[in-house]
């Protein structure tokens, strides 16, 4: 206010002193533009000053036509308390000067009664110019204490929001409290759609933002103080919105609100926009450059307010988010000391975060991990790299835990680092697993290829069917020779079990489940193999069949050896129950005749309770091999323990030596003592030394156990040796009577195990079982 042209209204009813008057502030130009308006009496006066967008100055003669200078002072008052008025009269008198006084006249000048000379006219016009200036000035001070004012309310107000709306909530009850403010408001700049739509306003609104459209790019609704602002970055004011032709768009609604000016203020800190401030002021020219120099710091100081209130926000949010997080963080200082921990430490490292914080990290330190695998991470995370990789920690109570961990480096503005961040991600469980599925692939690869088994799938849908290394090798056939496909596959069936199989299989897709058949298969060299195949069908999302995997077992040998047993059983119980009823009923007749025939009837009746013995044991033989094997988990030193002490009972007179660790699990059928049992009996039974000797020693190795017979006797006949290791087929006229090593032969192959037969030194042999060990 300070500045700009003056507008003075001169009051009297003489034209000429009027034209006098406008001449000589005209001659004030040179320091100030002036402008100048006369009326002849007081009603017109009061016309003017209420069309007129503003006047700096009143100057009234004293006498008019219906009245006094004096009474149109005392009306002016009334609607203008703080306007300058200068009484311009050629009647002064003591009392005329206190009733101007008591009206509110800020100056008086005399003039010749008769007209005002030109010293007269000319001292008014300088006057007029340093009143107004100092109205101005005045106006000013007030102006700027008022802007201050505001400034220091909005601090405050700042101060106190804890969120991005209260701030701007904040912000516009403030200035529309604030006169000449009537209204405010703050908008959100959309830059997919080039709108400017309100998120906070108060004061007088009455729907004026629902009825006006703002936009920032092209068009009328552009050109406003909003679009200008968010384009340019700086303030944008329009002092008079009647006038300003590019408020057009909002024009009509704003006038019937009572705004006059308006200031944009964009809310902008370090680059970044927060949104734009919209001021309206009930009069024209409410925003002068000082003024727009104040509100533009208060738009960074909001700007400012809503970057920090969202740092905080997204402060609380990491902490939740830390707090709430599954994995486990602790902070340290750049010492390593322990700074945080939040509560998923505490659970997955059993240290509270009283007992954690001020320690080092080391407390976890398990002894797994090697100094060279520290030393790593500590030259990566100084060098203000990311390090990642797997730990293995021990919990407070000892127990071990394996994590992903994670360690980052924090910096600060500078970029030199200040502590580190850890997260630790429990993996235990998923690396138990892992070793679990690989101890199983592991006694999958090897049950295949211990079983002779061959693995395929069979894709339906496009009807073909693969098949492994392993399916090859079983069945001589590679996949080019095989040719790939379920036809193929049912040529190869004996002709008499295609029919069967095909039953099965079509049955098996009809019902969405696996299947289970034995049937005999075409091997590359034209015999038949009998394959045991367990096959599952796989779907779809939609339930449809899409795929089937199986696998096959070659077992010729088992369907072979099974009928063979089969034979063999009937034959023996047939054959030798019956001559054993014969020659026992000879031999009770002899032995009764007589003394010598007595003796010779007992050599009879001891050899028939031997074959009856045989007899037994092939039936346990052929039980054995017919019944599903069934292992357990068995002490084999406790198995051993009590054999060795039911041994030494029965025969006192032989040295039955026994040598064992405390305990040595391995998995094993039920039967595994009868094995063990008959290997020390026959030792014994069949040693021919003066005095029989017999170790049993059990050696508990990493992944098997070990149980060596040793005994000075003549040792195992050779042609018994290769039958029991199958370098010799059985033949049709074997006559052997080592059916109790065939025994312990079956048992240990029904409990995954191996026997070796070797010379013992200087004579004698041993036997040697090795069986997995338990985990």
């Amino acid at each position: 206010m300070t500045g700009g042209a003056f507008r003075v209204l001169y009051v009297d009813p003489d034209a000429a002193t009027a034209d006098r008057v406008a001449a000589a502030l005209e001659a004030q130009s040179a320091a100030v533009e002036i402008e100048f308006e006369s009326a002849t009496d007081a009603p017109e006066a009061m016309t003017r000053l209420g069309e007129a967008a503003s006047i700096d100055c009143v100057v009234s003669a004293h006498t008019l036509p219906d009245g006094t200078g004096i009474e149109l002072l005392r009306t002016i008052r009334e609607s203008f308390p703080e306007l300058p008025c200068v009484l311009f009269t050629g009647v002064l008198s003591i009392g005329l000067v206190r009733e101007a006084i008591d009206a509110g006249v800020t100056d008086i000048l005399p003039r010749d009664s008769d007209g005002p000379d030109d010293a007269d006219v000319s001292l008014l016009a300088e006057r007029v110019v340093d009143v107004v200036t100092q109205y101005r000035a005045a106006g000013r001070t007030r102006e700027l204490e008022r802007i201050h004012g505001v400034i220091r309310h909005l601090h405050r107000g700042l101060v106190h929001a804890s969120s991005a709306p209260e701030i701007d909530r904040r912000v516009c009850e403030i200035f529309s409290r604030s006169d000449p403010y009537v209204f405010a408001w703050v908008g959100e700049y959309d830059p997919g759609s080039k709108t400017v739509t309100a998120r906070a306003a108060a004061g007088i609104e009455e729907g004026y933002l629902d009825a006006v459209t703002i936009t920032v790019e092209d068009g009328a609704t552009a050109r406003g103080p909003t679009g200008r602002a968010i384009r340019t970055r700086e303030v944008a004011v329009m002092q008079n919105l009647s006038a300003d032709p590019a408020y057009e768009p909002w024009r009509e609604q704003a006038l019937e609100r009572g705004y006059r000016s308006s200031a944009a203020i964009p809310l902008v800190h370090d680059g970044a926009l927060y949104g734009v401030l919209n001021v309206y002021a009930d009069r024209t020219g409410a925003f002068d450059a000082e003024e727009r120099e104040l509100l533009e710091d208060l738009g960074e100081t909001i700007a400012y307010a809503h970057y920090d209130v969202l740092l905080h926000e997204e402060a609380r949010r990491f902490q939740r988010a830390v707090e709430q997080a599954a994995d486990a963080v602790f902070i340290t200082d750049v010492e390593g000391t322990i700074e945080y921990v939040n509560p998923s430490f505490e659970s997955l490292t059993g240290y509270a975060a009283s007992e954690a914080v001020g320690r080092n990290p080391r407390i976890l330190k398990s002894g797994e991990q090697s100094r060279e695998y520290y030393e790593s991470m500590w030259e990566s995370i100084l060098d203000g790299e990311v390090w990642e990789g797997e730990v293995v920690n021990e919990r407070k109570s000892g127990e071990r835990y394996h994590a992903e961990q994670t360690v980052a480096p924090i910096t600060d503005e500078t970029g030199d680092i200040e502590g580190f961040v850890a997260i630790q991600r429990d993996i235990t469980e998923q690396r138990e697993r892992e070793r679990e599925l690989r101890q199983a692939e592991r006694r999958l690869s090897l049950a295949i290829a211990a079983a002779d088994a061959g693995v395929w799938e069979w894709d339906i849908e496009n009807e073909e069917l693969y098949w492994e290394d392993s399916m090859a090798e079983l069945v001589g056939l590679d996949t080019e020779t095989f040719g790939g496909t379920y036809e193929d596959f049912i040529a190869g069936v004996h002709p008499e079990d295609r029919a069967a199989v095909e039953r099965t299989v079509r049955g098996a897709l009809r019902r969405g489940d696996g299947f289970e058949m034995e049937y005999r298969f075409r091997h590359e060299r034209g015999e038949y193999l009998w394959l045991l195949t367990r096959a599952q069908l796989l779907t779809d999302a939609e339930g449809r069949a899409e795929r089937v995997t199986g696998i096959s077992v070659d077992i010729s040998e088992r369907v072979d050896r099974t009928e063979q047993l089969r034979v063999l059983d009937r034959v023996l119980r047939h054959n030798l129950r019956n001559d054993m009823s014969v020659i026992l009923g000879h031999a009770e007749t002899i032995r009764d005749d007589g003394e010598a025939a007595s003796s010779a009837a007992e050599a009879i009746l001891a050899k028939g309770r031997t074959l009856l013995e045989t007899v037994d044991k092939e039936r346990e033989i052929v039980e054995t091999i017919s019944e599903p094997p069934e292992q357990t988990e068995v002490d084999v030193v406790d198995v051993c323990a009590r054999i060795v002490e039911t041994a030494r009972e029965r025969h006192p007179d032989a040295v039955i030596e026994f040598d064992a660790p405390a305990t040595a699990p391995a998995g094993a059928t039920g039967k595994l003592g009868r094995a063990i049992s008959e290997l020390l009996e026959n030792a014994v039974v069949h040693n021919d030394s003066e005095t029989p000797t017999v170790s049993i020693a059990v050696e508990r190795r990493a992944e098997t156990v070990r149980i060596a017979v040793a005994d000075n006797g003549p040792g195992v006949p050779e042609a018994e040796r290769k039958v029991l290791t199958r370098e010799k087929e059985v033949e049709p006229l074997y006559h052997g009577s080592g059916l109790g090593l065939r025994l312990v032969n079956w048992i240990v192959r029904r409990s995954a195990g191996t026997l070796e037969f070797a010379e013992n030194a200087p004579r004698g042999s041993v036997v040697t079982i090795e069986l997995p060990a338990s985990t």
